[in-house]
């Protein structure tokens, strides 16, 4: 499976040891929270997840990108995230 990794470090560019949530703003924003073993400040990562769609789409085949941006795909999606525990 290719993906693009989210690149998460603290302002103090540690990494972060374990993360304690990852869910959904308001706004639909995917977001991931960890607190900072390093310098004990807790950081909140937030990513625009139709900007990433779109950056994904860019490098997919044509027809393949028509298929990723069906809605009953969009759905699945928050449905799946759901189950894992991570609520919009």
């Amino acid at each position: 499976m290719k993906f693009d990794p989210i690149p998460l470090h603290c302002e103090c560019g540690c990494p972060p040891i374990r993360i304690h949530n990852v869910g959904f703003s308001p706004s639909g924003q995917l977001v991931i929270h960890w607190r900072c073993l390093a310098c004990r400040k807790t950081m909140y990562v937030v990513k625009d997840l139709e900007l990433a769609r779109e950056r994904a789409m860019v490098r997919m085949s044509g027809e393949d990108a028509a298929v990723a941006t069906t809605v009953a795909e969009r759905d699945f999606d928050r449905r799946f995230l759901q189950s894992l525990g991570i609520r919009p």
